[in-house]
């Protein structure tokens, strides 16, 4: 069952990667991860649309596969007649980095085997929002509109982790429980090669290992085993991160602005990234290069991104309820939270306690670990990459948004920090991890681009 079921997850993936094979600024690596992340993407949104428009479910089953092979062959078509050019490079390791390597992965999967064994249903956001959301989605009428009114716990989150889950359940038959274990777990292992992958194209192997071994900590590792949403935003993030680290190009930032839509029509949150990356890249461009670059960075950025943006808004206005989030900034009494100095001040504290200790390593926090990154000798550079600055801008946007969800929550603010804060840190860390090792990523003078 599990090979079946990453069989019609991986459909999509397939078809995808014809069309990624022109773009020679990624490694093979990198390649395969975005085809990945933009199969599950389109994958999803087709399947929302269709259940949309009301055609028959039984239909899809003939449906999915017949659009995905003609996507493949028009790809495959398409990239016939190309050159072939070598792929970009990426740095050789030494036997030790590979052996350091080698016993993360290890390690991660016994954590993983042992995890899921004795939780094969995941976590409750697993089985009580994203799952049962994917239940509604394959039933065979109209029936599937009562997700909004039935289902109690984030009515009004976006649809990517339900919709890809039904999707694959029809083109099983059947409601298989591997279906999103599958998908969560490949998300989590495929946010941890997007950093891995990238640091190794800057050519600097040691950093690399350094991104494997910090990404894999057993807190990220472990919550996608729990099939939580926070992993596959965790991957849509750092994805259209790296994309905007190659070397520039039209589909580069194409792509980088669709998985950054991506990113919002997986989480509410998601929609910080796909405002606020577009936006940080942008304007670092426009300091460094002036307007008519910021202008056709801008352009293609945007091409990637209204489409699933106009998916996201589409479902907001036409489906989704009021969210508690934005529910608590539109009341009279919103911003005299912010009056409270001591609700600010536990908010700092705990969330500062939270980074410290979270990871779960037995001594320490891996935040000590980028601390010491931070050090890392660094070659001479004559300016700063784009991507780093609008990554670390990113970060910021991110940081300021969850205290202020958490200052205008109308909920028990102590819950609601003890049930999310872990959460929210394993959305952002493989961008933390990546924007740490990357500001120490330039050897010899050289640039990503370079």
């Amino acid at each position: 069952m599990i090979i079946v079921s990453l069989g019609a997850i991986v459909l999509p993936v397939f078809a995808i990667w014809p069309w990624l094979r022109s773009v020679l600024a990624l490694t093979r690596l990198q390649r395969v991860i975005v085809a990945f992340g933009c199969g599950v993407a389109a994958s999803s949104i087709v399947f929302f649309l269709w259940r949309v428009v009301g055609w028959p479910v039984v239909a899809y089953r003939l449906f999915d596969p017949a659009l995905w092979l003609a996507v493949g062959a028009t790809g495959a078509w398409r990239a016939r007649g190309a050159s072939r050019r070598t792929d970009a490079r990426t740095a050789p390791a030494s036997w030790a980095l590979v052996a350091i390597a080698t016993v993360v992965i290890v390690l991660s999967v016994d954590l993983l085997a042992t995890w899921i064994a004795a939780h094969p249903l995941g976590r409750w956001d697993a089985w009580a929002v994203w799952n049962l959301k994917a239940r509604f989605l394959v039933a065979p009428s109209a029936a599937w509109h009562g997700v909004f009114q039935v289902v109690p716990s984030q009515p009004d989150y976006p649809l990517l982790l339900p919709s890809a889950i039904a999707r694959a359940w029809i083109l099983l038959g059947r409601t298989a429980d591997a279906v999103p274990a599958v998908l969560s777990i490949v998300c989590a292992a495929a946010a941890v090669l997007t950093v891995t992958a990238s640091l190794s194209a800057i050519r600097r192997p040691a950093l690399a290992i350094a991104g494997l071994v910090l990404t894999a900590v057993p807190a990220f590792v472990l919550l996608g085993a729990a099939q939580m949403a926070d992993v596959p935003l965790a991957l849509f993030t750092v994805l259209a991160v790296t994309l905007l680290a190659a070397p520039e190009s039209t589909a580069t930032l194409v792509l980088a602005g669709a998985l950054a839509g991506s990113a919002a029509w997986t989480k509410n949150e998601g929609i910080v990234v796909a405002a606020a990356l577009p936006i940080s890249y942008v304007l670092v461009r426009l300091r460094r290069d002036g307007a008519s670059s910021a202008l056709r960075a801008a352009r293609d950025l945007y091409i990637g991104l209204l489409p699933v943006a106009i998916v996201v808004v589409g479902f907001k206005l036409r489906f989704a309820p009021q969210g508690q989030v934005v529910g608590a900034l539109l009341t009279s009494d919103a911003w005299r939270e912010w009056r409270d100095i001591g609700r600010l001040v536990a908010v700092g504290r705990y969330m500062a306690h939270e980074a410290i200790g979270w990871g779960g390593w037995p001594i320490g926090g891996p935040i000590w670990a980028l601390a010491l990154l931070l050090v890392y000798p660094r070659g001479p550079v004559t300016k700063r990459e784009p991507a780093v600055l609008a990554a670390g801008l990113l970060l910021i946007t991110q940081v300021i948004a969850i205290v202020c969800a958490y200052v205008t929550t109308r909920n028990p603010l102590m819950w609601q920090m003890q049930t999310t804060a872990f959460r929210l840190i394993a959305q952002i860390w493989p961008t933390a991890v990546w924007w740490v090792c990357a500001t120490r990523g330039h050897a010899n003078g050289r640039t990503f681009a370079s």
